[in-house]
């Protein structure tokens, strides 16, 4: 993780075992499947076919979209509850880098079906 960001919490989204709806969820370690948290790494713990595998079918194919999180404090004395926001700002620059990583994620599946297969 990058430097003075230490997640706590990890959110996957799609079916889990007892809802086929998708949806976002908290996917801390529970003994078998999950995120553990160590100094500055998340440890994910995924096993084919069951929670945290977004299709939930044991098809050697393990589908993870999510991501790591921070609880949020609040330290206002406004009584109220917490709260979210997300501020955004990419520029011109950051955009083509994330397409650029998106195109070698693609190479490497691409190799790496082609080699195991």
């Amino acid at each position: 993780m990058p430097a003075g960001i230490s997640p706590d919490q990890f959110f996957n989204n799609g079916l889990t075992p007892d809802d086929n709806n998708p949806q976002y969820y908290e996917f801390n370690f529970d003994g078998e499947t999950g995120a553990e948290f160590s100094d500055k790494k998340v440890i994910l713990h995924l096993v084919d076919g069951k929670r945290g595998d977004s299709d939930l079918t044991a098809n050697g194919v393990i589908v993870d979209p999510g991501t790591p999180a921070i609880r949020a404090s609040n330290t206002a004395n406004s009584g109220g509850g917490g709260g979210c926001s997300m501020a955004v700002h990419y520029s011109a620059s950051r955009r083509a880098g994330d397409w650029l990583l998106v195109a070698v994620c693609i190479l490497m599946l691409g190799l790496y079906r082609k080699i195991y297969r």
